[in-house]
């Protein structure tokens, strides 16, 4: 991507503000974003490395995907990730060159810059630095996806609603993040569980004044309601909240 490209100026205030490329030198960044290529998705929008690595590396400027998994025998989708401005993938692709079984869609409208495997381990070779952000941003995902096997197996589904919710608030704009407007059906992908299942707990939250839903969009009331639910791990009726 060229400096006098529109989108150049987003683009590389989006790299500066990544965990992935944070501390990244400016020659560096300036280098990577000669490599970069611009491209804007529709929703719906779908990719997979289930059968075969993806050629391209990806960085997320606007929009949002999920990752998501699918079991072959029962078709049941399991989301891991929303990923939103800054986030990348798929990052896996970069250590090994074998299928990575995961799924990616749009929710939205999203922009993304893209650059070959071949091109990004070149610039990261030439940059140890960034390999380094790459291990920690291994780390990091690895530790999220313990995090929630553990609560799949030792949490009941409603804790894991509120864990996601005080997971997701955004203290200084007073919102959700990531996961705000979602639709339901994608929010039960997000628990691991039914969209009927997190109905009946969104009603709870509700009752207890957890929670207020407003055209479909779920507002935090009261996060220490939600954290009690989280810290003590059991689902208490609305009237005991």
């Amino acid at each position: 991507m060229q400096t006098e490209n529109i989108q150049y100026l987003r683009s590389i205030e989006t790299l500066k503000d990544s965990t992935f490329f944070k501390a990244t030198p400016k020659d560096a960044l300036a280098e990577l974003m000669e490599k970069l290529v611009y491209r804007k998705w529709d929703k719906g929008t779908y990719l997979s490395g289930a059968y075969k690595p993806l050629p391209f590396f990806y960085i997320v400027v606007t929009g949002k995907i999920k990752e998501y998994q699918v079991d072959e025998i029962s078709e049941k989708e399991r989301t891991n990730f929303i990923l939103s401005s800054g986030d990348v993938f798929d990052v896996l692709n970069l250590l090994d060159d074998r299928p990575h079984k995961i799924h990616w869609e749009t929710l939205e409208e999203t922009e993304v810059l893209m650059i070959t495997k071949e091109e990004m381990l070149l610039w990261m070779d030439k940059y140890p630095q960034a390999q380094k952000h790459l291990y920690k941003y291994m780390a990091s995902h690895v530790r999220m996806l313990e995090d929630m096997a553990a609560d799949l197996t030792m949490r009941p589904t409603l804790v894991r609603l509120s864990k996601l919710l005080i997971q997701s608030f955004d203290i200084d704009k007073g919102c959700l993040s990531r996961i705000d407007n979602l639709p339901n059906s994608e929010l039960a992908k997000l628990v691991g569980t039914t969209r009927a299942v997190l109905n009946r707990h969104i009603q709870e939250l509700k009752g207890c004044g957890a929670i207020s839903v407003e055209r479909k969009k779920i507002n935090i009331e009261n996060t220490d309601r939600l954290l009690m639910i989280v810290q003590n791990s059991h689902m208490p009726l609305a009237a005991q909240c």
